[in-house]
């Protein structure tokens, strides 16, 4: 997702969908790599929602097809899914009246968990993978995959502490045509900070972590 837009009671999304396809090359038995992207935008109604308010979006592709047309061009259909969540800060102000004059009040303070903050913001981290010993030494890449996993966040003051794992596979070709494809995977550990004013050590963070963008 690139842009979120909100105008009266619509959420205008607009975004980019990043395709990777691995291939075989008909008569040489090699395999290649092709990839591109797909923008979409699309115009969600949101009764309610006013200015001022908040809105996050959750995508995800629900279904994705695709299929060979020729030896030159590909048909791709995808469906994608949006969440959209409102966050709105009201204050209210309550008065109460009474009429009658026999009425007992009790009062006590009560502890209530409510937002103190929400942003969003971006983490960049980059590494070096080195080949294992004993592999044959890569030429190009034909598939790659990054995720996130172990995420783990930690609120301290006026800023949140990360700590977090990503899992690279890579399938690559290696320099010598007689050899066949080659594979890695590699588990990368990584920590950081965010800025973030007004935030204090006894807070309960809740993230949502995202990859926007990769580069091998």
């Amino acid at each position: 997702m690139e842009e979120l837009r909100q105008i009266s009671e619509k959420v205008i999304i607009k975004g980019r969908l990043d395709f990777e396809i691995l291939y075989a090359v008909e008569g040489s038995g090699r395999m290649k790599n092709l990839s591109g992207a797909l923008t979409f935008e699309e115009n969600v109604s949101y009764p309610g929602l006013e200015p001022g308010d908040y809105v996050r979006c959750r995508t995800k592709v629900e279904d994705i097809s695709i299929r060979v047309v020729n030896s030159r061009k590909l048909h791709i259909s995808a469906v994608l899914g949006a969440e959209l969540l409102l966050h709105r800060h009201s204050l209210r102000r309550q008065q109460d009246r009474f009429q009658e004059k026999k009425i007992s009040l009790y009062l006590e303070k009560i502890w209530k968990w409510c937002l103190c903050s929400c942003k969003k913001d971006t983490f960049r981290m980059e590494d070096d993978v080195v080949v294992a010993p004993g592999k044959p030494l890569a030429q190009s890449l034909l598939w790659k995959s990054l995720s996130l996993r172990s995420m783990e966040y930690q609120a301290q003051e006026d800023k949140m502490l990360i700590q977090a794992e990503a899992a690279l596979f890579v399938i690559y070709e290696a320099g010598q045509e007689q050899l066949p494809m080659q594979w890695m995977e590699k588990t990368i550990s990584f920590t950081g900070e965010l800025p973030l004013v007004g935030c204090r050590h006894e807070m309960i963070p809740s993230v949502e972590p995202v990859l926007i963008k990769k580069r091998y």
